[in-house]
């Protein structure tokens, strides 16, 4: 047994070089369906960047809370009759349509279309 062991330690490099190979040439065949190595390295991507991917996640999370505040804020000057500019109708536009791509947004598509055809109706000064 340990003679066995022995010469898989010796060979180690041989004997993963030559299922590599082995596991690329399944990857590549478009009639077997399991992608070991794809498989195995995106396994491996997601091992060595959970932090990253978590902190981005964290990142967006509060920068689409802030957006949400922000088409708040605009809707309640919209409410109120102040005089906004065409600049914040466009943020306004472009902040919905951002929300409206994320699952399970309070966001309502009816909302966005109201707001798009107050836009192109509304007289803007030069």
């Amino acid at each position: 047994m340990n003679e066995i062991i022995n010469s898989v330690k010796e060979n180690l490099t041989l004997i993963l070089a030559f299922l590599t190979l082995i596991a690329g040439i399944i990857d590549n065949s478009k009639k077997i369906a399991a992608k070991p190595l794809t498989g195995f390295f995106k396994w491996l991507g997601s091992r060595l960047n959970a932090e990253v991917i978590d902190a981005v996640k964290e990142v967006r999370e509060r920068q689409l809370v802030q957006e949400a505040y922000s088409l708040n804020e605009f809707y309640q000057k919209h409410i109120d009759g102040e005089k906004l500019t065409r600049e914040q109708y466009e943020l306004a536009i472009d902040m919905f349509e951002k929300h409206l791509a994320v699952p399970a947004n309070s966001v309502n598509k009816l909302h966005l279309e109201v707001l798009k055809d107050y836009y192109k109706s509304h007289e803007w000064d030069a």
